[in-house]
This record gives structure tokens, sequence and C-alpha cells, in this order.
């Protein structure tokens, strides 16, 4: 699980934010026991930016990669 806080100024320099980072420390391990895993999700950054009062907080994500959840639940379609 990865949570990330970052300042509006930051999370709006980019149009998505790109995650995760396999390169990081945390995959470390994971990438062995998961066979190198390549899924990835984008977060889009442009969302109510101009609306009052959405550029003063810092903004909040979490998010879960599961391996194996294919066993628990439907498969992605559409892989190409």
């Amino acid at each position: 699980m990865n949570v990330d806080k970052l300042p509006p100024e930051v999370f709006r320099e980019k149009p998505r934010l790109e995650f995760p980072n396999y390169d990081g420390e945390e995959w470390t391990a994971n990438k062995m026991k998961w066979d190198n895993p390549r899924d990835t999700f984008s977060i889009p950054t442009g969302m109510f930016k101009d609306q009052p009062n959405c550029n003063e907080k810092d903004v909040t994500f979490i998010a879960t990669i599961y391996n194996e959840v294919g066993l628990v639940m439907p498969r992605r379609r559409n892989m190409a």
C-alpha cells in the first residue's frame, strides 16, 4: 500500500502522476516474488483545479497493488 500527500503545486506539476515506481526500495523483494510486475496506473492532476479552495490544501491519495488478484476477482479486459 502506498500513501502520498503532496502540496497542490507539486501535485499539479504534470498532467498525470504515474504509479508505482518499481525502482523504489519497497519493490526490491516483491519484484522477484511477483515475476517482475509491469502494471501501472495514473492519477489525473487537473481535476477541480478551477474550483475555489481546491488549490489550498495538500492532496492525499492511497493505492494498493495486489499480487494474484485474479484469483479473487475477474481479470482485466482489453489487455493490449
